[in-house]
C-alpha cells in the first residue's frame, strides 16, 4: 500500500505513509498494481531513458564531428599534396572509428523501436567499449 497525491487523474507524488490531510487534501491510499501508480513510474522510466538516449546521441554526434573534422583536414593536405606520412597513416583508423560511431548513432536512433522500451532499453554497444 502506498499513499499518493492525485491531480487531474494522474499520480503527482508518492509517499511511504499517510500525510496530513490539511497539507495534502488529495492524498489517497493506492495499491502498487493500480494502473495510475504504474503509469507514474512508467513515465519516470520514459523520462530517464529519453534523457539517457539524448546524452548518448550527443556524445556520438560530437565524436563523429571531431573525427570528420580531422579527416577533412587531412584530406585538405592530401588534395594540396602536403600530407605527411603520419597524417596519411591516420586515415584508415580515423575512417574505421568514424564508421563505428555512425553505426552506433544509427542504432541509438532505433532504440525506441526495440522490445523493452522504455522500461528496459536495449542499448547498442558503445564503440571502443
Amino acid at each position: 500500500m502506498k499513499w499518493v497525491d492525485i491531480q487531474d487523474g494522474k499520480v503527482t507524488s508518492v509517499f511511504g505513509s499517510p500525510q496530513d490531510a490539511v497539507v495534502w487534501p488529495s492524498v489517497v491510499s493506492i495499491e502498487e498494481t493500480d494502473p495510475l501508480y504504474v503509469a507514474y513510474f512508467d513515465q519516470i522510466d520514459l523520462n530517464l531513458n529519453l534523457s539517457d538516449l539524448s546524452a548518448r546521441t550527443k556524445e556520438a554526434t560530437a565524436v563523429i564531428a571531431a573525427a570528420q573534422s580531422r579527416i577533412d583536414a587531412i584530406n585538405d593536405a592530401v588534395d594540396l599534396n602536403e600530407a605527411t606520412e603520419d597524417e596519411m597513416a591516420e586515415i584508415p583508423a580515423l575512417t574505421a572509428d568514424l564508421a563505428a560511431w555512425k553505426r552506433y548513432r544509427i542504432d541509438l536512433g532505433r532504440v525506441k523501436g526495440l522490445d523493452g522500451w522504455p522500461q528496459d532499453p536495449q542499448w547498442p554497444k558503445r564503440p571502443g567499449s
